[in-house]
């Protein structure tokens, strides 16, 4: 469960990398053109930086999964919370943007499937985070 959410992290991670080559089209296509366009307002790098330093995040995530599913061969630090805080953040992203369901600000289609995927990688990390460790116990 571990390798594929930290794969899958990778993915992002390359995902976020390549939109710095076309971050306008990029925002349009994900949603978050008007927030970018605020961020640039402030300070005009700042949606690159932004984009940078979450592909950097989805990798830290996507090599912490790999450790522990014995990819990654050096003992990273802080394994067994920064995995359950992983799982955390996921779910918790999952699950607020299906709760938008609830209110008056239905979400579109590629934000549901962005809180689906967030929901399936957050599922994957806490019970493969779960399994790792209580096997070891």
């Amino acid at each position: 469960m571990l390798k594929l959410g930290g794969y899958l992290n990778l993915s992002i991670s390359l995902l976020h990398f390549a939109a710095l080559l076309r971050l306008e089209e990029a925002f349009l296509i994900t949603g978050v053109s008007g927030r970018m366009a605020q961020a640039a307002a402030v300070w005009q790098p700042l949606p690159l930086v932004l984009t940078l330093l979450v592909a950097l995040l989805f990798a830290t995530f996507g090599i912490y999964a790999l450790g522990v599913a014995g990819v990654v061969k050096r003992r990273l630090p802080w394994l067994k919370p920064i995995l359950y805080s992983i799982a955390a953040v996921y779910i918790i992203r999952g699950l607020a943007g299906l709760a938008l369901y609830y209110t008056d600000e239905i979400p579109d289609f590629l934000q549901t499937l962005f809180s689906l995927a967030a929901l399936g990688i957050g599922l994957l990390y806490l019970l493969g985070t779960w399994s790792a460790f209580s096997r070891n116990a």
